[in-house]
């Protein structure tokens, strides 16, 4: 790997160490921490400081790239997962989210299913519907307890009158 072997750090020593103790990763405080031996010399070059951090001749040469490349931010910054896309879109999910705050809202999730296919045509799996709705927006669908078709009206009425107010 052609490598980096000079390289001009253009931050303080003083001020690569307050940022080194104020991060919160120690990814971050690790390539921090080799720039700051580099800048205030206690490392002469980029094998020494690999050396004091414990860590691979290239590994470190690829953080000086980087931060060659882009500076402090580029150097410090968390890699973002280039996971797959959800397959309901935010703005579905906001619709989808008035739809279940509505007093009817939906009986089952086989009715968002066809919902998502009949008013925005996504076709989406039933289990991806239940994960959706159940625990990315944490709603529970409503549904009737059923009741006996040879229930008294009249006793149900009396009954709710005794019980105590809650």
């Amino acid at each position: 790997m052609a490598g980096v072997s000079k390289i001009e750090i253009q931050e303080s020593s003083e001020y690569l160490k307050t940022l080194m103790h104020q991060q919160t990763s120690a990814m971050a405080k690790e390539r921090l921490q080799v720039l700051y031996l580099l800048k205030s010399l206690q490392a002469k070059d980029i094998t020494e400081a690999a050396r004091w951090v414990g860590r691979d001749r290239t590994t470190v040469q690829r953080w000086m790239l980087k931060y060659e490349s882009g500076g402090l931010e580029h150097l410090i910054a968390r890699r973002t997962g280039q996971g797959r896309k959800r397959s309901i879109p935010d703005a579905v999910t906001s619709a989808l989210e008035s739809k279940l705050a509505n007093r009817e809202g939906f009986k089952s999730y086989g009715e968002i299913q066809d919902w998502l296919q009949q008013e925005h045509g996504l076709a989406v799996r039933y289990g991806t519907v239940h994960l959706h709705v159940r625990y990315r927006l944490g709603a529970k669908l409503k549904r009737p307890r059923p009741v006996s078709v040879k229930q008294d009206e009249q006793e149900v009425l009396l009954f709710k009158k005794h019980l105590p107010p809650s």
